[in-house]
């Protein structure tokens, strides 16, 4: 028959490794908390919305840059076009000092050898418009 004081001592000896085993695990689990914690990520929960936010802002900063530059450089374009067109306007070459002759018949006269004597042609010019007979 086994000894109750003994078995007690034995009893006794195991809850105390028991506790001191628990209070270990405890301990370890606290450090294991304790780490992620300190870690960056959960010390600063909003350290990744920040970092995304003044990612978002460099990024929008440099889509404006580069869209007003591009705007810019076409805007410059569409003046050079302008003037281009404007240089080629019949209006501007009136007012440069060339004309337009034309007779009644055929329209647009381009050799003066195929305007006869006396025949009734039109000049156009920056101010106005011209009846005239050729001589």
């Amino acid at each position: 028959m086994p000894d109750v004081v003994d078995e007690r001592k034995k009893i006794s000896i195991a809850l105390e490794r028991i506790a001191l085993r628990v209070v270990g695990y405890v301990q370890n689990q606290l450090e294991l908390i304790a780490g992620i914690r300190t870690r960056p990520v959960f010390a600063n929960p909003f350290t990744i919305v920040d970092e995304r936010s003044l990612n978002i802002t460099q990024l929008l900063t440099t889509l404006q840059s580069q869209t007003k530059n591009f705007l810019d450089k076409e805007q410059l374009q569409i003046a050079g076009l302008r003037g281009q067109v404007r240089a080629l306007s019949p209006k501007l070459t009136l007012d440069r000092g060339y004309a337009v002759v034309r007779n009644l018949k055929d329209g647009l006269v381009t050799d003066p050898k195929k305007v006869s004597k006396g025949e009734k042609l039109k000049i156009t010019l920056a101010g106005g418009d011209l009846g005239v007979t050729a001589d």
